[in-house]
C-alpha cells in the first residue's frame, strides 16, 4: 500500500493497474497474431524474450476476460472528456481481433476432427 494525498489519485489507481494489465495481455495477443502470420514459434519466442530481466510477456489465453479488466479500462478511457488514451483504444480493438481468430481456427479445428462440410 503507497499513502497517497488526494482521494482521486486513490481512487483511479486501481481503474489504472487493470488498464495496464489489460495493456500487456492486448500486447500478447498481438504478439501471438504476428507470430502465427508469420510462422513463427510463439511459445518459443515468449521464452526467449522473457529471459531479459525487464520483459515479461504473458501468455494469451482465450482473450480478455475477468470483470475489472474490461471495465476499468473502459472506465479509464471514460474518465477525462480532456483526453483519450490511443493505445488502449487500440488494446481493446487487439483484443476483439485476437478473440475473432481463435473462434475462427477454434472452428476450424473443430471441423477438421468432425468431418464438417
Amino acid at each position: 500500500m503507497h499513502p497517497v494525498t488526494e482521494i482521486e489519485t486513490a481512487e483511479i489507481t486501481k481503474v489504472v493497474e487493470n488498464a495496464h494489465r489489460y495493456l500487456q495481455i492486448a500486447f500478447a495477443e498481438e504478439l501471438y497474431l504476428y507470430c502465427q502470420a508469420n510462422n513463427i514459434n510463439f511459445p518459443e519466442l515468449r521464452d526467449a524474450l522473457n529471459t531479459k530481466w525487464n520483459v515479461n510477456i504473458l501468455e494469451p489465453r482465450e482473450g480478455i476476460g475477468g470483470h475489472c479488466l474490461p471495465k476499468d479500462t473502459k472506465m479509464f478511457l471514460q474518465s477525462s472528456s480532456h483526453f483519450k488514451s490511443k493505445i488502449l483504444t487500440e488494446a481493446i480493438e487487439v483484443d476483439q481481433e485476437y478473440r475473432r481468430h481463435i473462434a475462427e481456427t477454434s472452428s476450424a479445428k473443430v471441423c477438421y476432427y468432425v468431418n464438417c462440410r
